[in-house]
């Protein structure tokens, strides 16, 4: 376990790492009173060594500084080791508790991960700037007064360029995103959720670059400017001190010295302070919204309405410019209809069904099942209630019965009761060892006819209470499509299906057709204008395309 300290460490930032209390403050200390080393040499020169041409004086004052600051450099490698090794142990036990809580879709015993602060050498300096303001006042007097007002500029110039920074995403919020990705692709078949999310964790990164480019840039423009401040008043208040007799000349160098690192290091303290401040905040922002309580979607019915939901396409490498799929539509399906999406092409009736399975989000507007929105609850719940078919399902790797159950072991009944159902016990029994029969090779290794059996049987072993077919018969044979259509009947009126084919024996089940080319931006609910009767719904056409 990692320990925290409860002391220094919290008033300087996260104390996320062994010593990130007294003992790095101890350290910021000692690292200070041994780079004083170098401009006390700078003084001893000065004053003593050259007036009095004392050249073994020097010799031996060169060899003192030099251990002085070696001794300093391993403090400094120190530290940064072992701020180091405890940041990979922290993002470590980060994503194991973020693998944790995905799976058993609870809080898990692990601590949350917490976001990796910024490096924590603004402890060190920050610890030593106490040292080298009062070492700065007793050797070159007043001189220290422009110097410490300096210093007091540049810690407000440092905070306010990386204010509001964030230094890096939490470990939680990449394994979460990553497992999420690749359950959503072996299960459910979302390829075009999974380029949605790339292309927005590209847009946040390159964004991310951009505004850290930025950040670096300014700061090293802003250090530059305090340098050259710093440099002329200290120079120009040493020499009027040093020509008064208030100073000699080595105190003049000696002051100059400590006055650049004081305002360098007041600087770059506060920057690296700052950006711990902003990365403990980004950290606890994360772990609280990994943590928060999502309930699990309640039983429902299977009243399905999409409310105002409006959706673009991204534009990509095959369309220059983004594309509006849908703009403010309401779609309501009652529990038990069967409703066939038409009109459109091809990727906006994939997309409405998966937004209907909670696998795509609108930009705006509301699904809902019941009235509960589906975005409030969790992603494993909403797959044990509404099933969604691809068009061309997928093979995970594992036996046949565990495909069907979804390694879950429990459902094993009812996995062979849905294949019983669509007929594919008969294919079991062809192979090799019936339902214990490996996957090997994943997809590429079945026909797409075999696959489409596969993720339909697997739909109905979880006793979905809205079914989502989307072309999910098209690469069946004919015998399997008339199965397929027999389990189908059964099931209306039980279970709400919405389904989009080109298969005229499926088209002719439907209850209704929902025409994408026909739908228009709904009002909202009580709006003025509403004609009495129609609650603001968009008109629904049937099959002879009127509404």
């Amino acid at each position: 376990m990692i320990p925290r300290a409860e002391t220094f460490g919290a008033v300087f930032g996260p104390a996320s790492v062994r010593g990130a209390g007294w003992e790095l403050a101890a350290a910021g200390v000692i690292r200070a009173v041994l780079w004083l080393t170098l401009p006390m040499l700078v003084l001893q020169v000065f004053d003593r060594v050259l007036p009095g041409a004392r050249g073994d004086d020097l010799i031996f004052l060169a060899v003192a500084v030099a251990v002085a600051l070696a001794v300093r450099a391993v403090i400094d490698l120190a530290a940064a080791s072992l701020a180091e090794a405890a940041a990979q142990a922290e993002a470590r036990a980060g994503n194991w508790a973020a693998i944790a809580r995905l799976f058993s879709g609870a809080s898990s015993d692990a601590p949350p991960a917490r976001a990796i602060s910024a490096p924590v050498s603004h402890l060190l300096i920050l610890a030593g700037l106490p040292v080298l303001a009062v070492a700065l006042t007793y050797l070159a007097g007043a001189m220290a007064l422009p110097a410490i007002l300096l210093a007091m500029a540049a810690a407000g110039a440092g905070h306010v360029i990386h204010r509001g920074e964030n230094p890096a995403p939490s470990a939680d919020g990449i394994a979460v995103r990553i497992l999420d990705i690749l359950w959503t692709v072996k299960a459910m078949g979302a390829e075009n959720l999974v380029l949605r999310q790339a292309e927005g964790a590209a847009r946040d990164a390159a964004a991310t670059g951009r505004n850290q480019v930025r950040s670096l840039f300014a700061a090293g423009r802003t250090m530059t400017l305090f340098d050259r401040i710093t440099l002329v008043l200290a120079i120009l208040t040493g020499t009027v001190l040093c020509l008064n007799g208030l100073i000699t000349v080595g105190q003049l160098a000696a002051g100059g010295l400590i006055s650049l690192t004081l305002v360098r290091d007041a600087f770059r303290g506060t920057a690296a302070w700052t950006l711990a401040r902003a990365g403990r905040d980004h950290g606890d922002t994360t772990a609280q919204a990994a943590d928060a309580p999502q309930e699990p979607l309640p039983r429902v019915t299977g009243n399905l309405m999409l409310n105002r939901v409006s959706l673009d396409q991204p534009a990509d490498g095959l369309r220059a410019v983004a594309r509006n799929l849908f703009d403010r539509i309401r779609i309501e399906v009652e529990m038990g209809e069967m409703v066939l999406v038409t009109g459109g092409d091809a990727q906006m009736q994939s997309t409405l069904l998966r937004l209907m399975a909670g696998l795509e989000r609108p930009q705006s507007g509301t699904v809902t099942v019941d009235g509960y929105d589906l975005a409030a609850y969790r992603p494993d719940s909403i797959r044990r209630q509404i099933a969604y078919v691809p068009n061309l399902g997928n093979i995970l790797p594992g036996t046949l019965l565990e495909n069907l159950t979804g390694f879950d072991s429990g459902r094993a009944a009812d996995a062979m009761g849905a294949a019983r159902l669509t007929g594919l016990d008969a294919r079991a029994a062809c192979l090799a060892d019936g339902f214990d029969t490996r996957m090997q090779g994943g997809a590429v290794g079945f026909p797409a006819g075999f696959r489409q059996h596969v993720a339909v049987t697997r739909a109905l072993a979880f006793k979905p209470k809205i079914l989502l077919l989307d072309r999910a018969t098209e690469n069946l044979d004919s015998l399997d499509v008339r199965t397929i259509s027999e389990v189908l009947e059964r099931l209306k009126g039980r279970v709400t299906i919405v389904f989009a084919s080109t298969q005229a024996g499926l088209r002719t089940m439907a209850d209704r057709e929902i025409d994408l080319d026909s739908l228009k931006p709904a009002p909202e609910i009580g709006a003025a204008g509403d004609e009495a009767g129609e609650d603001g719904d968009t008109p629904i056409p049937g099959p002879d395309g009127e509404g």
